[in-house]
């Protein structure tokens, strides 16, 4: 029953009474005002019918939305002001969690993806998370009794020729297994057949939605079609859709084409000692947990060591889901992200509270009105809170395009730091949390001036209750300044470790020095000689660039992830009985002039040089680091090494130590044994295996090396035309990209500083402010009395510094603790340097006590007659 026909029921009654009335005799006049005495208020009777229908509440809460947007209608600045205040910090919330949804809360998109995990054999302590060889993955499949199938993949490049202009493919090698496990489903043809996925099988090929439409205008007729890779043939079968993708991707990196793995002929393929980039991933059997997986694989870890000694003596198996593997390198930093930016809503709610408070006192009148009429403390509760709510719900509405502005930005800067990048978005869940943050953020502010002033009008006044609202105000200022110190302490330690990081040795010379990746031609890789051929030329027609002052290859590029490994032993010293009690040696193919090209210092003796050639005898430079661990207190020089399956390489030189992984990299990390030998004494075999890969050409030039790309491809076309390059960049640029997840964390704690630093210095000054309108009598009376204005000016100051120094000393407190979330991703400062709390407390009270100076200020120079006047 809405409101009109309410009416208009009550109106029908109200005649008939009246009519009743005429009938007995009584005037019109008469008849009326006997009717309303009896029939009562129209307003009284309109409310009991709607507690009768229960609908009163509704009406009551419409009521008050409408007293409410009036309100706030005509307090436009205020209104603006708390809007762009919540935007700032539901927004900056909404964000950061759209970034925590998309990579570590989304389920991964492949089939029953709670039930994938991901293999990994481990040789502690130096590889706790190794690839797995080849011929362990075949046995672990075919041993294990807790998964329904197990599948390997391994990255592989791929040179496409024979249509169009040659380009180089990031693709995969796939058991057929594995699309299985990862519930492959081309829209186009099918996977790879067992048939297929064996030595000798079929060429086959599945290429992506991208390479399809982009390179073959999306052929419906693709299927069957033959493409040339790396100078073989292969048919394509299928064609995976773009939202299908491979796990464990290189960097931002798509993968275009996959071919099945077991047709590879590599020869790491072929020896359990070698672990030629192998990722295995299951998929468990119904009913059976990670844990029961994690012991299955022990038990046949154990076994293979018992039957393969030598290769497996100490090696175990990891079992862990996929999603965790793929999220484990972020996700502590993303939730340090959140808790941080949480931080910045409860300033920002800190602050809208405080000038709430200050507008309630402006309503006492109407407050006590509303009382003296009859309104009750939970109704002028709920009023006050319908005004929060509309304005967190509109701060909500702002802070979802400050949001999407900024996920968008944020996106750019950081795809390659991010796993699962393409999965962030805003989604329900993410519209859920920015609904849920307005509601409590809403509750949040208005709850405590709601209460605080209903309760002062339930009351007399007096100064009890005026004092209690400005403690309550003070405890909000020393809460914002509790929150902003360890947002500060936090960007302030990013920030040094960024400094640090940026003056550390690298090993070598990154400026003026460009890198290219250059894939030879299928008929440059088809023999030994052909390759060494395909190398001199490439050289050789480099150098000839007018900007180039000298060029070298190699098969692993400091900075970049490469990882290219093998165990070592020393020549005349016992062999030891497993691999596991070898050394990881990190293995450089280079070609001579690599040390003049990268600037690496030798130390000691000579660099491989034109003579190594593969007629020659087999030669080792090593790093400064090795000869410390394989030779103390002795001369490397003369000595030789074993390398894997090899035979003895003699070492020649000592070179400086190079940081391999990253400006962080250390002597004690997993790769801090570095050899370098010439590419062109490997064995034809194994030759073919590197140069069949992509090649890493390091150009040193004499200025800038931008601008270089045109003239170094066409220097390499005019060698084979079929030849591709691609990925040329700065050295400088990989190198600032290994600060990258660093730099982001620095950025975004920086700009929730930044937010919290401004919140909290306006809220100082708004609570000084209001304190200074408030005591206008008590100024008055002292400037009467003989008080001078710099007496009030440090009263003031006084009353602003002490609401800091608290609000510090709680901060300092609460860094100590927080700050540990930090440690992994700090270098060369503790989390608890005094340096830093020191100087970040010292200019946070700076900050404070400047934001109390402009309002304490304005106080001392108040004219004491005029001060009474307005009292």
């Amino acid at each position: 029953m809405n409101e009109k026909r309410l009416d208009s029921e009550l109106r029908f009654h109200f005649d008939q009474l009246v009519a009743d009335y005429v009938r007995q005799g009584m005037s019109d006049a008469d008849a009326r005002r006997k009717a309303r005495r009896e029939f009562g208020g129209m307003e009284g009777v309109k409310e009991e019918c709607r507690d009768a229908r229960g609908t009163l509440w509704l009406d009551s809460t419409l009521q008050d939305i409408r007293f409410s947007l009036r309100s706030l209608r005509k307090n436009a600045a205020l209104t603006i002001t708390v809007v762009g205040t919540l935007a700032l910090g539901i927004g900056a919330n909404t964000a950061i969690f759209s970034v925590v949804n998309g990579v570590l809360l989304r389920d991964l998109s492949y089939p029953r993806a709670d039930r994938v995990v991901a293999l990994f054999e481990t040789t502690p302590p130096q590889l706790p998370q190794a690839s797995a060889a080849y011929l362990n993955y075949l046995d672990w499949r075919r041993l294990n009794g807790t998964c329904q199938e197990l599948g390997a993949l391994r990255w592989g490049d791929f040179n496409l020729t024979g249509s169009g202009d040659p380009e180089r493919l990031h693709g995969r090698m796939v058991s057929a297994s594995a699309l299985s496990v990862l519930g492959a489903a081309p829209f186009i043809g099918r996977t790879f057949t067992p048939e297929e996925d064996r030595a000798g099988g079929k060429p086959v090929v599945l290429i992506s939605e991208s390479l399809w439409r982009r390179r073959f205008s999306a052929d419906p007729g693709i299927l069957g079609r033959s493409l040339t890779l790396n100078g073989n043939s292969y048919a394509v079968v299928g064609v995976l859709p773009a939202s299908f993708e491979f796990p464990f991707r290189f960097g931002s990196s798509v993968e275009d084409v996959a071919t099945p793995l077991a047709q590879s002929t590599d020869p790491p393929m072929q020896d359990r000692l070698f672990h030629p980039g192998i990722r295995v991933v299951g998929r468990l059997k119904t009913g059976v947990s990670v844990e029961t997986a994690r012991a299955d694989f022990t038990r046949i870890a154990r076994a293979l060591a018992q039957e393969y000694p030598k290769a497996n003596q100490g090696h175990g198996i990891s079992v862990t889901p996929l999603k965790d593997v793929l999220v484990s390198g972020v996700s502590g930093r993303l939730y340090l992200l959140l808790g941080a930016v949480g931080f910045v809503l409860l300033i920002a709610c800190a602050n809208v509270a405080n000038l709430l408070l200050a507008r309630a006192t402006a309503r006492e009148p109407e407050i006590a009105m509303r009382t003296a009429l009859g309104a009750s403390r939970l109704r002028i509760i709920r009023q006050m809170l319908t005004e929060s709510l509309l304005l967190s719900f509109a701060g909500g509405l702002a802070g979802l395009l400050l949001a999407s502005l900024g996920t968008s930005v944020l996106l750019k800067s950081a795809a390659r730091v991010l796993p699962r990048s393409e999965q962030i978005g805003m989604d329900g869940r993410v519209l859920l949390f920015t609904f849920a943050t307005a509601v409590f953020t809403g509750l949040l502010f208005g709850l405590a001036p709601a209460l605080q002033f209903s309760r002062s009008q339930m009351r007399k006044s007096g100064r009890g209750i005026v004092a209690g609202r400005h403690a309550f105000r003070d405890l909000l200022v020393v809460v914002q300044v509790a929150l902003a110190l360890p947002l500060l302490v936090g960007g302030a330690l990013m920030i040094r470790t960024l400094w640090n990081l940026r003056g550390v040795d690298a090993g070598f010379d990154s400026h003026n020095m460009l890198v290219a990746e250059i894939s030879f031609s299928p008929a440059a890789v088809s023999t030994g000689p052909s390759i060494r051929r395909a190398y001199a030329d490439l050289i050789r027609r480099i150098e000839r660039i007018p900007a180039i002052d000298s060029v070298a290859a190699t098969g692993n590029l400091p900075m970049t992830g490469d990882d290219s490994a093998a165990p070592i032993w020393v020549e005349g010293r016992p062999a030891p009985k497993t691999e596991s009690d070898l050394p990881i040696g990190l293995l450089y193919p280079a070609t001579p002039d690599y040390l003049r090209v990268t600037k690496i210092p030798l130390l000691r003796g000579r660099f491989i040089n034109q003579h190594d050639s593969e007629k020659g005898s087999p030669v080792m430079v090593i790093d400064e680091t090795a000869a410390r661990n394989l030779f103390p207190n002795e001369d490397p020089i003369g000595r030789r090494i074993v390398v894997g399956t090899g035979g003895p390489s003699q070492i020649v030189g000592v070179v400086g130590h190079v940081k391999h992984s990253g400006l962080d990299d250390d002597v004690t990390a997993r790769f801090h044994l570095q050899l370098y030998y010439p590419v062109v004494q490997l064995p034809d075999t194994f030759l073919k295996f590197v140069a069949t890969g992509v090649q890493t050409f390091v150009l040193r030039t004499t200025s800038s090396p931008l601008g270089l790309d045109d003239a170094l491809r066409a220097a390499v076309r005019s060698v084979d035309p079929e030849d591709v390059v691609s990925n040329i960049r700065p050295m400088d640029e990989i190198v600032a990209g290994t600060l990258a997840s660093r730099r982001l964390l620095l950025i975004l704690l920086g700009t929730f500083a930044g937010i919290a630093l401004l919140l909290a210095s306006v809220g100082i000054y708004g609570v000084i402010s209001y304190s200074v309108s408030q005591r206008t009598r008590e100024i008055g009376i002292r400037m009467a009395l003989g008080a001078r204005p710099g007496d009030i000016l440090r009263s003031v100051v006084g009353q602003g510094a002490i609401l800091s120094l608290t609000g510090i000393a709680a901060g300092v407190v609460a860094s100590f603790f927080l700050t540990r979330f930090l440690s992994s991703a700090l270098f060369g400062v503790g989390r608890t340097d005094p340096l830093t709390f020191g100087g970040v407390a010292i200019g946070l009270g700076l900050i404070a006590i400047s934001a109390s100076f402009l309002p304490a200020l304005r106080g001392s120079r108040a004219d004491p007659l005029a001060a009474l006047r307005c009292e």
